[in-house]
């Protein structure tokens, strides 16, 4: 969802929108051709008109410059929107002899093969273009075989205008430039040829606050500066020796080699400008190796009588080993630590820490405890705070899963998560750590060894979260130090740290399920093999009984990615505070998303092997990595409904066999006049299904042969086609809705869903996204949940076959556009304001 904070709302959660009826289970691209031109001679024309028309505020700059003392402009940076084919050259934009030079070039639509290039013109050379339009104009001027001259360049330039923030931004994490009044820090890439105290004084002039010693790179020179957004795009038009902007990321290595006076001066300053939590506030409760409660950066967050424990008394609640304190430092700042500490804004601790102490000062906890421990952990925590909300924190792993199998841990956290032996069936959210890869073992390649390094017990489990990593930490630092040394892991990549479950058989979840960033590693040009270093590491929290008495220390892996997560579930049910575990966990997944690196690891899969693809996508990497605010918040591009409902999957009439009873239809408030008023333009439906199962881990003489023996039942969900009439679409899914020897009057779309039908049913979660035109989503309002068997089922003499199954279904109408034009007048899209204003006529169907 775009960054559009005016515009959040809160996710519209619906009750009463399910009706219960019966239910019985019914029975390659081309290759691209040459080339084609559309535009004619005309489209030179008009490109003449653009670029007469960027003198139009030629004035207005140069009053500004003089109000600030400045000289006159050295030039122009332009921006060219450009079609990109395989003729289209780009050092055709480039004029070195007259100082005319490409800053950058970035792909804004894949689809249609578009990309924006950013210009340097010096001042009075915009006449090389206009010469070089002026000679495709002229026929006179045509090739030997008749061709328009300069005709690949001139055809392929969409567009002429001035640069805008947007064009010189070119960060290689955020597609789009931030937006707001709120000071960040940034990184202005320079062009090195002018006088670098051109750039100062332009800086200096608007007000920009530059942190000393620029990095220099052949070419450019990079300085560091601090302004809002909404500043920088009033003053980049000043500052034309800037050639690119980026966002600046704080390394990691500054803090975690200060000394330990160093650090502390920067932790006082940070932590007088925290203030602490709600008393109510939902916590993150790490299950680790205790933690340092009197941290100045964790103190306001954790009480140090109320919100420590141990399993045993005896071990106490300190950290003995450090582990614990970092994992509160993730679960309490995630991933921006480094970030809060340079700031100089105010933060609001939106959630609470406790910590209860599963590993012993000594030793190691007797083999095949760790169930028992964990549960009892959890107790314990419940106890000390019965009304609190929580989530748990586990980073602790064993061996890896042997083909995905449950273990008894993972079978002792999916019934804690359940709740299932429990009377009031109260359910939990734990998020686990997929565990680590063995990164030291010979022979280790990236990514291949990952594929075989499977996910650690008891991440295995069905209905934790389990957290992979990921990376985005490519820059190694200090440079002198490690000269030579390169980053394993490509930008958006797979952290060298994960695990991942590739090898598992079918019958078994995905896992990861989501994954954050968990740093990287770096290759030893001395040994060839991979090498922790701390600029590839993430900033926490540390005990100072660890080391040398710091408090910060570069850490992270998968074991920080779980307690980061955590800490975002937390602020979740801070803000939807009565929503059920199942409905938090299907949050974060549904605002999960796989970066460009991501889809490039399968992208030379073609389309007849989507199963594969997809298969590859989610044992890698599960659904992506989460957006917190995507989690939170819907928009004018994202409206989100959140439903939370039950059925009875199964029954037994008297002394007859154990059948399937019913599924639910939820009729949802559907803008259907909206939708078609929108036409053609492209939307996305995003559906999540989340659930929690009650686990059968005992292998019963058998093993485990398939899911079915493992869960107590399994959901499914399938959507209403575009003209399925209810009755037909209810018939589809339900044998028992139809007549005697009646047959299905209509079929599914399967083929538009991404995932599609088939591969997205493992485990007990369930994300998929059907993707074609706002007009074909109209009349698709419609969903049903409805059971697949299981252990409840089949086990007669367990007698669980009349138990309700909770579930959580999460539905979002998503859009990449911002504007339509409908009867002739340009309106700006509001999905959220649609769906509410359905809401609001749409008898019985409530807003909570």
């Amino acid at each position: 969802m775009a960054d559009d904070s005016k515009n959040r709302r809160k996710h519209f959660v619906l009750k009463n929108t399910s009706e219960a009826f019966a239910y019985t289970y019914p029975g390659g691209g081309g290759k691209r051709g040459r080339h084609t031109w559309t535009r004619g001679r005309e489209h030179g024309r008009v490109l003449l008109q653009q670029l007469e028309a960027l003198q139009d505020d030629v004035q207005e700059i140069q009053e500004a410059r003089q109000a600030l003392h400045l000289g006159p402009r050295s030039g122009d940076v332009l921006e060219f929107l450009l079609e990109m084919t395989p003729a289209t050259k780009l050092d055709s934009l480039e004029d070195k002899v007259a100082g005319i030079e490409l800053l950058s070039f970035k792909v804004t639509n894949d689809e249609v093969s578009e990309g924006v290039a950013s210009v340097f013109v010096p001042d009075g050379k915009l006449s090389k273009f206009e010469k070089k339009i002026e000679d495709f104009l002229n026929p006179d001027k045509a090739t030997k075989n008749g061709h328009p001259r300069n005709e690949p360049l001139v055809k392929s330039i969409l567009r002429i205008r001035r640069a805008r923030l947007e064009s010189l931004w070119n960060d290689p994490l955020e597609d789009s430039p931030p937006e707001g009044d709120e000071p960040i820090w940034w990184e202005l890439w320079v062009r090195a040829n002018p006088d670098e105290n051109l750039f100062l004084r332009e800086a200096t002039a608007v007000g920009l606050q530059l942190k000393s010693r620029p990095l220099r790179f052949p070419g450019r020179v990079v300085f560091l500066a601090v302004a809002s957004p909404s500043d920088m795009m009033s003053n980049v038009k000043l500052l034309d020796t800037v050639a690119e902007l980026r966002r600046a990321r704080p390394v990691v290595q500054e803090f975690a080699e200060l000394g330990a006076a160093d650090q502390r001066e920067f932790i006082d300053e940070l932590a007088s400008r925290l203030s602490a939590p709600e008393e109510d506030a939902p916590a993150v409760c790490v299950l680790d190796t205790g933690v340092y409660s009197a941290h100045p950066l964790l103190k306001l967050a954790l009480h140090p009588e109320y919100d420590v424990d141990a399993y045993d008394q005896a071990w106490g609640t300190d950290d003995h080993h450090g582990h614990g304190t970092e994992m509160a430092g993730f679960a309490l700042f995630g991933s921006v630590l480094e970030e809060c500490l340079l700031s100089s804004e105010e933060f609001q601790l939106l959630t609470r820490l406790e910590s209860v102490k599963i590993l012993p000062s000594q030793g190691q906890n007797e083999p095949g405890m760790y169930g028992e421990i964990t549960a009892t952990a959890a107790t314990l925590a419940e106890i000390n705070n019965p009304e609190r909300r929580r989530v748990f924190a586990l980073a602790t792993t064993v061996e890896p899963c042997r083909d995905g199998q449950p273990s008894s841990w993972s079978g002792a956290l999916d019934q804690l998560a359940s709740g299932a032996m429990e009377e009031d069936r109260p359910t939990r959210l734990i998020c686990v750590s997929a565990g680590n890869a063995d990164y030291k073992v010979p022979g280790y390649e990236y990514p291949t060894a990952h594929l075989t390094d499977s996910v650690q017990s008891p991440a295995q489990a069905w209905n934790v979260l389990t957290v992979g990593g990921y990376t985005n930490k490519v820059t190694i630092q200090p440079q002198d130090e490690y000269p030579d040394w390169r980053a394993i892991a490509p930008i958006g990549g797979l952290s060298p740290f994960s695990t991942t479950s590739y090898g598992w058989d079918n019958d078994w979840p995905y896992k990861p399920d989501i994954v954050v960033e968990s740093g990287n590693l770096a290759i030893n040009p001395d040994t060839g093999t991979a090498d922790f270093v701390d600029s590839l590491m993430l900033l926490t929290t540390s005990s100072p009984q660890r080391d040398r008495r710091r408090l910060l220390e570069a850490s992270g892996m998968t074991s920080g990615a779980a307690n980061i997560v955590a800490g975002m579930a937390a602020v979740v049910l801070s803000e939807y505070p009565n929503a059920r575990a199942e409905t938090v966990r299907a949050l974060l997944v549904h605002s999960a998303r796989w970066t460009k690196q991501m889809q490039q690891d399968v992208a030379h899969l073609p389309k007849t092997k989507r199963t594969k693809k997809f298969s590859h996508l989610l044992r890698c990497y599960g659904y992506g990595v989460p957006n917190l605010d995507r989690a939170l918040f819907s928009g004018r591009d994202a409206a989100t409904l959140v439903i939370e409902d039950a059925l009875q999957p199964f029954l037994r009439k008297k002394k007859s066999s154990i059948t399937t009873y019913e599924m639910n239809v939820h009729a949802l408030p559907w803008p259907d006049d909206y939708l078609l008023a929108l036409g053609e333009t492209p939307v996305r439906l995003r559906v999540t299904l989340s659930y929690f199962v009650e686990p059968n881990p005992a292998h019963r003489g058998l093993e485990f042969a398939s899911r079915y023996q493992y869960a107590s039942h399994l959901l499914r969900f399938d959507v209403k086609t575009t003209f399925e009439s209810d009755e037909n679409f209810r018939k589809r899914i339900s044998k028992a809705m139809r007549e005697k020897g009646e047959k299905s009057p209509s079929t599914s779309d399967a083929s538009a869903w991404m995932i599609g039908t088939t591969t997205r049913h493992r485990g007990s979660i369930h994300s998929d996204v059907w993707q074609g035109t706002a007009a074909q989503l109209a009349g698709r309002g419609s969903v049903v949940v409805y059971p697949a068997t299981g252990w409840w089922k089949t086990y007669e003499s367990q007698e669980k076959y009349h138990r309700d199954a909770h579930y959580s279904l999460i539905i979002s109408l998503e859009t990449d556009e911002t504007n339509v034009t409908i009867e002739g007048q340009e309106i700006a899209i509001d999905l959220s304001e649609a769906v509410e204003t359905k809401v609001a006529i749409t008898p019985d169907i409530s807003i909570e």
